[in-house]
């Protein structure tokens, strides 16, 4: 079964420069006549963006050169130079990419002037206190919205802003370091260091382990009666991949050997679901068969250095909408995975942000341009099956 990610969606925010806000009078950047205002000033803006479904709240403030916020601008022209007019947008963190870039075009942000600079930030109504701004584009090609949007929904993540210069990103303690730096570092991520929110400890992104290069092995794979029983430090636990069929779903779990001899493995991977808040949800995991993918049957696999075992998570369609309607009550949603390999150890936190999609692969797949699954359609009192570990297929020639 070919499993294939599925697209998400993003948060975005912008910034241009606004000319509409000036009064007539001398432009201090001239020295001649300030030019007639024309087109929508950043209260036009602040307004236009009041009226789109789907924005919780909309604020206008004026930011002098030293930082400081104002309710309006000074009345001289000649005193405004270095001045901001920041609107800032709260939306709910499902909308993502094409909501946000239909709103921001419906904006149009570059049809104001040019005194003075104008910011648009939007800020998804999360747990995680999240903004990012992509307009003007950051100079160095990053994409400060893509980066803001994986760590927002990285389980453990408490902040994570993005200016387009780089990244302010805090976790809520020192067990969180790891995954986050790994996100962070697989996607390339436009931030240097991950910090605790104490600020007592933090993790180089460049010195986050690279992750491992697995092997395709020939069928059939080693039977090797010596091999020892992995242990969870002789294995990788991953995400291999997403798939869907109409109300059905499928997940690959993969264990790669990251130690120098064989080992192995036997059963059925150890699973919980974990939301965003790093909660862990009442879901029963069966191991056997789904719709989507036949269970082999618990067997001894024999894992070869730098080859992988795969076992696949089927489920139902769960309901994930709110209710009441229109309440934003929405239940809970796995973010994150704990998996662990052998069975009664302790399970590494997988969040769904880590699996990363090469460019190849989603061209392979006819997929474009793809962003992570960040969550899945799992809830409280949810029922999942998974088929026991057993060695990666060869690709099909």
């Amino acid at each position: 079964m070919r499993l294939r990610p599925a697209p998400v969606s993003v948060l975005l925010v912008v910034a241009a420069a606004l000319t509409g806000c000036a009064d007539a009078g001398a432009d201090p950047r001239s020295g001649g006549p300030a030019a007639t205002p024309t087109g929508p000033t950043a209260a036009d803006l602040a307004e236009q963006a009041r009226a789109v479904s789907g924005v919780d709240d909309v604020s206008l403030v004026y930011v002098d050169p030293d930082g400081g916020e104002h309710d309006a601008l000074p009345d001289a022209v000649d005193e405004r130079t270095g001045w901001v007019a920041r609107i800032g947008i709260v939306h709910g963190i499902d909308h993502g990419a094409t909501w946000a870039a239909e709103t921001v075009a419906g904006l149009d942000p570059q049809a104001v002037g040019q005194d003075p600079n104008l910011e648009i930030w939007l800020h998804p109504t999360a747990e995680p206190e999240v903004a990012a701004r992509a307009y003007p584009p950051a100079a160095d090609g990053t994409d400060p919205v893509r980066d803001a949007f994986l760590l927002a929904a990285t389980p453990g993540v408490v902040r994570a802003v993005f200016d387009g210069d780089g990244g302010d990103v805090q976790v809520r303690d020192e067990s969180d370091l790891a995954k986050v730096g790994d996100v962070a570092a697989v996607h390339g991520v436009a931030v240097d260091t991950i910090h605790t929110a104490d600020d007592t400890a933090s993790l180089a992104v460049a010195d986050v382990p690279p992750r491992p290069e697995h092997v395709t092995v020939p069928v059939p794979w080693p039977d090797d009666p010596a091999a020892p029983d992995c242990s969870p430090g002789h294995l990788f636990p991953a995400i291999g991949g997403h798939d869907a069929a109409t109300g059905h779903r499928a997940m690959m779990v993969t264990a790669t050997n990251v130690s120098p001899e064989p080992c192995a493995v036997a059963g059925y991977p150890d699973l919980a679901f974990r939301a965003l808040d790093e909660r862990t949800l009442d879901v029963s995991v069966i191991p056997g068969s789904s719709f989507v993918a036949t269970d082999p049957g618990p067997a001894r696999v024999v894992i070869p250095p730098g080859a992988r075992v795969i076992a696949i998570v089927g489920w139902d369609a769960m309901p994930t909408a709110e209710y009441p309607e229109g309440s934003g009550n929405r239940p809970a949603v796995a973010a994150e995975l704990l998996l662990s390999a052998v069975a009664g150890a302790e399970p590494a936190e997988v969040p769904l942000a880590s699996h990363r999609l090469t460019p190849a692969d989603a061209q392979a797949a006819g997929l474009g341009t793809w962003h992570p699954l960040t969550t899945l359609d799992i809830v409280d009192g949810g029922q999942v099956a998974v088929t026991a570990w057993e060695p990666e297929p060869a690709p099909s020639p």
